[in-house]
């Protein structure tokens, strides 16, 4: 027999099992409360209800925008590095895409045409996965509220990404590919050559992480990709174009905090912690990090005195 219980819904029983069924404002919807005690069942069509008064809508009503709000709060609570990309990205392109849709209609047409649009306008496979896997994720904040927002979580193919990395850029043509660039990309050149950073880490580096004195680069968990901070040595070309960057950050943007400034900074106020906080909290032997940092330059300039030692034919 069906219970009555306050608002345009009820609880009844099956098979020793208590449902619920309530209104959304058009549909009944009906489901199972898992569970043989009545008030917990009530208790869950009460949460159900509260949703829709709060919502106007049921559960099964969500569109992919309120999930995608979800995303970029979770980034934000979280406190991750990447926010302010991500949030530019999804508003830029996968709002415009799916925001409008009820989450119960995306369907895998809807994600095919997405890829053809996406590779059609010029963008990678990779950006197209990256954007799709923030959609799952947004997917999967939804079904994890209390009552959830989704009954299910889209399965989405990637496509498929040729990134390999084959060989080495020999020292050579290293000093090639340095004389060829633009005199403001020169120092970002080499610094990615020496450490083979990420270049999006090596662009959010801070111009107080840089010791000179010591010969080393003090980087924030806050930009690694592991959330842990770590101790880079400074050793080859490294510190000549560091030099040279700090002078023209000085020049350009005397108020920024980023090592590597153009006409426009991306600035940062608050949350990293300085070289000395790092010093503090990062305890490294830095005399191991210097050492190897002039065991590396010791290398290469015994390249360069081979290279020079060799007969132009033989380079040829």
């Amino acid at each position: 027999m069906a219970q009555q219980a306050k608002g345009q819904g009820n609880v009844f029983r099956r098979g020793g099992i208590w449902h619920i069924r309530y209104w959304d404002g058009r549909t009944q919807l009906r489901e199972s409360a898992r569970t043989k005690d009545r008030k917990e069942a009530l208790d869950l069509l009460q949460q159900k209800l509260a949703l829709v008064s709060k919502n106007g809508v049921g559960a099964h009503q969500a569109t992919i925008n309120a999930l995608l709000n979800l995303l970029i709060k979770d980034y934000r609570e979280q406190d991750r590095a990447s926010l302010q990309n991500v949030e530019q990205r999804v508003n830029k392109h996968v709002r415009p895409a799916f925001g409008k849709l009820q989450a119960k209609k995306l369907t895998t047409t809807h994600i095919r045409e997405y890829k053809e649009r996406r590779l059609a306008s010029g963008a990678a496979n990779a950006t197209v996965n990256r954007e799709l896997a923030w959609l799952r994720r947004a997917f999967n904040l939804g079904a994890l509220e209390d009552p959830p927002l989704v009954t299910r979580v889209p399965r989405i193919v990637a496509l498929k990404e040729d990134n390999a990395r084959e060989g080495f850029l020999e020292e050579p043509k290293y000093r090639e590919l340095l004389n060829a660039l633009e005199d403001s990309v020169k120092p970002v050149f080499a610094m990615l050559y020496h450490l083979g950073m990420r270049t999006g880490e090596l662009l959010k580096v801070k111009r107080d992480w840089v010791d000179l004195v010591e010969g080393v680069i003090y980087v924030n968990g806050r930009v690694t990709k592991n959330k842990k901070p770590k101790t880079l040595p400074i050793f080859g070309d490294m510190g000549s174009w560091l030099e040279i960057q700090l002078a023209r950050c000085q020049a350009l943007a005397p108020k920024a905090k980023e090592l590597f400034v153009w006409e426009k900074v991306a600035m940062e106020i608050s949350g990293h912690k300085t070289a000395a906080m790092l010093w503090r909290y990062n305890i490294v032997d830095t005399r191991d990090i210097v050492e190897a940092g002039r065991k590396t330059d010791r290398y290469l300039k015994n390249l360069r005195w081979v290279d020079e030692q060799l007969p132009k034919e033989t380079k040829q």
